[in-house]
């Protein structure tokens, strides 16, 4: 009997001690959400996100629900003002237009019942989709579909005076026709897929407790930091005091191994020597003409980004890490668009950034979480190849998967070490139904020494996101990407050096 109430008592014991545990936990986890000394780039990624896009849709309109309805505006305005300027052309006071096509309506020969057209779908649109926030096409479709017959009907029967003939008769039914289906094709292509995609991210179960904090007036974005690396958070009801579990995310698809971002770091060294052997041997079934023509466009890549790098006027700030050391800035190209610029310093020696990022370009998704995939195609010679880049979603989702063909170079320009990239074609790796095929323009790490131990670390990206992405989410999911990316550069390389200087100082290592 002794035995028995001990060990009920051991079990209760250890009941509430790992209750406690998990109430500390999340203690610390919700105290988090305060402001934090270092950066974190999810995080600011994510609130601006959040704050732009992910909104409950029973308090404020959706972004791409506003545009929609600013459409259904202009039509009804637009019609009003092209049928002034129709009357002005007759020489017709609005008077005197008034009681002749409305008084004195006949389908024959007033265009009055096309804008009163333009006010009906005005009316119908705004009172579901702006007024009761209902999303069914059904209402869109009926304007749209009820303009189309009228306008078809009215086409057949309406009449033109011998005497006042002009283009204008003809630009009130073509307008509205198109009016009309503009507002179907963005409302059924555009603003229902888009909300959909809102409101799954905002239901969706590994975010339900971000939507409860949301609703209580606070985020915590370290629960975003939380669902971003790998991690799926599922919330109990209140009257288990608000314990959290967390289990491990699904694994990438088509992947039968673990991830190979949490093998031993000695397992980089190993493959290092794999890479440099590879760019060590040269494709030798490429013809000459081939080749020249991927080391010109090398050479013309190299040649825009020290162009590019070398100017200095008119750059405009876009996002800055928590302590200042890291800066990215952007400026618009006539040539090439938008450039990001990334400035900041790495304590490393440059030839262990240049061997990390171009010789070890296929143990890049080991150490930066933004990539799945990375591979070399195909190598020119030892400081060209073609590599394949597969990236994974930004921006809470609202980026999904992009991957890159690249043709990449390596040279050496006034001391600085220029590791450049831009996008090319390759029969080994064609567009995939899967993922969008994004293209980079003139795109470089560039890395010059500082001292034996420290340098100073540039980012040029121009890229090419394909797909229909609101601008200013796409400068906040690069601007975050590349402060992420610096980051992770930083922390790797500092785990690397530990365990490697661990590793050369305990002989009894080596041993297996």
């Amino acid at each position: 009997m002794v035995s028995f109430f001990d060990s009920r008592y051991e079990s209760t014991f250890n009941e509430i001690a790992t209750t406690n545990t998990l109430n500390q936990v999340n203690g610390r986890l919700m105290s988090h959400s305060q402001p934090q000394t270092t950066y974190t780039p999810t995080n600011d990624l994510s609130n601006t996100i959040l704050s732009q896009h992910i909104i409950p849709p029973k308090t404020r309109m959706f972004l791409i629900r506003r545009t929609f309805l600013l459409i259904v505006t202009f039509d009804a305005i637009f019609m009003v003002l092209l049928w002034i300027i129709y009357n002005q052309i007759r020489n017709i006071t609005i008077d005197e237009a008034f009681k002749k096509e409305v008084i004195n309506y006949s389908i024959k020969s007033s265009l009055f019942d096309v804008v009163g057209l333009s006010g009906m779908r005005f009316i119908i649109l705004m009172i579901p989709y702006a007024i009761l926030r209902w999303s069914h096409w059904i209402f869109v479709a009926f304007t749209t579909l009820s303009s189309t017959g009228f306008i078809l009907a009215k086409t057949c029967v309406f009449t033109i005076d011998e005497t006042n003939k002009s283009a204008t008769n003809y630009i009130i039914l073509i307008a509205s026709f198109i009016l009309a289906w503009v507002e179907i094709w963005f409302f059924d292509y555009r603003v229902i897929p888009h909300e959909r995609r809102l409101r799954e991210a905002l239901n969706h179960g590994e975010r339900r407790q971000l939507i409860h904090s949301y609703g209580s007036g606070s985020i915590s974005p370290n629960s975003l930091l939380l669902n971003h690396h790998h991690h799926h958070h599922t919330a109990i009801t209140p009257n288990e005091q608000h314990q959290s579990f967390y289990s491990p995310l699904y694994s990438v698809d088509g992947s039968d191994t673990e991830d190979t971002r949490h093998e031993p770091l000695r397992a980089v060294h190993s493959d290092s020597n794999v890479s440099r052997s590879l760019l060590a041997t040269s494709t030798s079934y490429l013809d000459d003409d081939k080749i020249d023509d991927y080391q010109n466009q090398a050479n013309d890549t190299i040649n825009e980004i020290w162009k590019i790098y070398k100017d200095e006027n008119s750059w405009c700030n876009e996002l800055k890490s928590r302590d200042g050391l890291d800066t990215v800035v952007s400026k618009t190209f006539p040539k090439w668009g938008k450039v990001f610029r990334l400035t900041g310093t790495v304590a490393a020696p440059r030839s262990l950034i240049v061997e990390m990022l171009f010789e070890q370009q296929d143990d890049i998704p080991k150490w930066n979480q933004s990539v799945i995939d990375c591979q070399i195609l195909q190598v020119i010679n030892s400081d060209l190849y073609i590599s394949y880049q597969l990236t994974g979603e930004q921006a809470q989702g609202f980026i999904t998967k992009r991957d890159f063909v690249n043709l990449t170079a390596r040279r050496c320009i006034d001391g600085a070490t220029i590791l450049a990239a831009q996008a090319c074609l390759h029969p080994r790796m064609p567009p995939k139904d899967t993922c969008v095929r994004a293209e980079n323009g003139p795109t470089a790490y560039i890395i010059e020494k500082i001292d034996e131990t420290t340098c100073k670390f540039t980012w040029l990206l121009n890229v090419n996101l394909k797909g229909w992405i609101p601008q200013y989410i796409i400068n906040s999911a690069l601007a975050g990407v590349q402060l992420g990316l610096v980051e992770a550069l930083r922390k790797y390389i500092s785990k690397t050096v530990d365990v490697t200087s661990s590793y050369s100082s305990s002989p009894g290592d080596h041993t297996i």
